[in-house]
């Protein structure tokens, strides 16, 4: 069976940096078993979101708000978020299943549950599906203020304060007390540390 390790956290939160941290420490041992994943284009949208159909749809879609779509264009909308659910949910199970590797997720379907849910793309039956959807064997969370966080995206995006306090609101109604929490405003060398030991404990 493979070995997943999944980082959740609002945008800006430190999860390619952890997941860096953990990939070099994993390599030293394990070489050529760890794989770096960016969960969004794995076995169906892989091939979709190369399509010049994919493209097109998506130009028109930017063109306009949702209630001045097509009738096509808004099917689409509604079906997006399931579509990645399912790709997802194909991928982690071949990886867990299917294979011996260590895989090393820089997000997680909880992340893209909080993204489309403050976009009001989805509700509460996608927040139902995600309780049911394969656990890692390792869950992080990574916090700190919306401040920080929004200091950390300012040259990638342009997001308010209250898109941050939001998503971290979100968060912390799905997220698991479970799931281990690590603040990524402490020194990094306290934080690569930390790391190390969760992983050691689990064997690792």
């Amino acid at each position: 069976m493979g070995i997943l390790i999944a980082l959740s956290g609002v945008d800006g939160s430190g999860k390619t940096t952890l997941g860096k941290i953990i990939m070099n420490y994993l390599e030293k041992k394990y070489k050529e078993r760890v794989r770096y994943v960016i969960m969004f284009n794995h076995f169906l949208l892989k091939y979709i979101l190369k399509s010049q159909i994919s493209k097109r749809k998506r130009e028109e879609f930017l063109k306009h708000d949702f209630y001045h779509q097509k009738l096509l264009n808004r099917i689409l909308f509604f079906l997006w978020p399931y579509c990645v659910f399912v790709d997802n949910l194909l991928f982690v199970l071949c990886a867990k299943y299917l294979s011996r590797d260590i895989y090393i997720f820089d997000r997680y379907i909880h992340d893209f549950f909080v993204s489309f849910y403050q976009k009001g793309y989805v509700g509460d039956i996608f927040k139902l599906l995600i309780r049911f959807f394969p656990k890692p064997n390792i869950h992080i969370y990574t916090i700190c203020s919306a401040e920080t966080a929004k200091k950390r995206t300012e040259h990638t995006h342009n997001l308010s304060i209250t898109y941050f306090k939001e998503c971290q609101r979100i968060y912390n109604k799905i997220i698991s007390p479970y799931i281990i929490k690590i603040n990524t405003e402490d020194r990094l060398e306290f934080i690569r540390k930390k790391l190390i030991k969760i992983l050691k404990d689990k064997g690792l």
